[in-house]
């Protein structure tokens, strides 16, 4: 093939576990390093069981924690166990631990053996722990009551320690819930018809757009046969080789054969499949409209000599990877007729914006939430009503 479109295969993981960290990050009191290790500490769970993702189906049942384990709270009645809080606590606590005279006592100097030294520093783990699971709550929440999402049980549920499944299982549903938040994100910006004109009309070289099929004749197709047919062709041979061939598939065309039965017979790429048919749009640049691919300039050039749909080349159009007789399937001119890519490069959201939205919405929702706590904290301490939890510098 001669263009490439860039692969986003397990882009959304990445993107929900980047963006749930986040949340965790700004809504509680915790210092610059205690966080870093923590995301690092969770992301290795979740990518180990990442590849659970592709298989999950969208609307299911979710097993129910088993009876008589202990319920230290609740989120909208829905109980908040004590598995799940040590889970968050111990599990960084140990991280911790594992680099204690690294990061513990050298960087931020606490003595751990020492308990008022650890006082503060155990007091934002508590807190955290507990903030953890409240989120974790509310996304299983959000899953089910506004997207229709929840999971089977899985396999390793009977592998695993219930908190270690239940927070799989949560990362799981995040995975799910974050399409559908980039799509809200989205909406909320409703760009104007009047903004989208102004956009296009800066350059509207950029948006107008054609679609196209194409015969690709290579140097290296023809050597390759010349081979098999115990015959040897030097570089220079086979592209003039390759030259000839094109124009002679021109002739065909212009004495009214059929383009996709010539493009399944001599495409040297794999549109020889699909009779040479492109199914993306792009502009005179070569850049994908709808599409993130990219085209050898002088191959989107030759494209735009066309006018009307239905024309093709009456020459061969040389770029980097051979000769192209190119056919004009259909071509999208004007701000009304390429106002939807418009529309939609617009209203594209980067991660940091689906994060900022997704605080928002689970901001309201924790706001909405009856939340009850049935413990009391050993060492951290809630702030006034009213008050807000003491904002670390990143530099601290």
């Amino acid at each position: 093939m001669f263009f490439f479109p860039k692969t986003k295969k397990h882009v959304i993981i990445k993107n929900a576990i980047d963006i749930y960290y986040s949340i965790l990050k700004g809504r509680i009191k915790l210092k610059k390093l205690l966080m870093c290790l923590c995301l690092l500490l969770t992301v290795g769970l979740i990518v180990s069981c990442a590849s659970q993702l592709d298989n999950t189906p969208d609307k299911t049942d979710i097993a129910s924690p088993s009876a008589g384990l202990d319920v230290i709270g609740s989120v909208n009645g829905s109980p908040v166990y004590r598995y799940e809080y040590d889970y968050y606590f111990n599990s960084y606590f140990n991280e911790y631990f594992s680099n204690y005279y690294d990061s513990i006592l050298s960087y931020q100097g606490v003595d751990m053996l020492d308990e008022s030294s650890a006082h503060d520093f155990l007091a934002d783990l508590e807190n955290f722990a507990w903030n953890s699971s409240v989120q974790a709550s509310l996304i299983r929440q959000m899953a089910a009551e506004e997207y229709a999402i929840s999971l089977d049980p899985s396999y390793y549920e009977n592998l695993l320690s219930p908190e270690v499944a239940l927070s799989i299982n949560t990362n799981r549903l995040w995975g799910l819930i974050y399409p559908h938040v980039g799509d809200e994100a989205k909406a909320a910006k409703g760009v104007s018809d009047d903004e989208a004109k102004e956009y296009y009309d800066v350059d509207p070289s950029a948006w107008d757009c054609y679609k196209v099929a194409h015969i690709i004749v290579t140097a290296q197709q023809l050597m390759d046969k010349a081979v098999e047919e115990g015959q040897e062709l030097n570089d220079d041979e086979a592209q003039e080789a390759a030259r000839q061939l094109a124009e002679d598939i021109i002739v065909k065309l212009k004495a009214g054969e059929d383009f996709a039965d010539l493009a399944a017979q001599y495409s040297a790429d794999g549109t020889s499949e699909t009779g040479g048919e492109m199914d993306l749009y792009f502009n005179i640049y070569g850049s994908g409209i709808s599409d993130e691919a990219g085209f050898d300039p002088l191959f989107s050039e030759g494209a735009f000599l066309l006018k009307n749909v239905g024309d093709f080349s009456q020459e061969p159009v040389e770029s980097s990877f051979g000769f192209h007789i190119i056919k004009l399937l259909d071509k999208k001119v004007g701000f009304d007729a390429v106002k939807s890519f418009v529309l939609d490069n617009m209203e594209s959201v980067e991660d940091s914006e689906i994060s900022e939205f997704f605080q928002n919405k689970m901001q309201a929702m924790q706001d909405a939430a009856t939340i009850e706590r049935d413990f009391d904290f050993i060492y951290y301490v809630e702030p006034p009503e009213g008050a807000e939890d003491e904002v670390v510098d990143d530099q601290q």
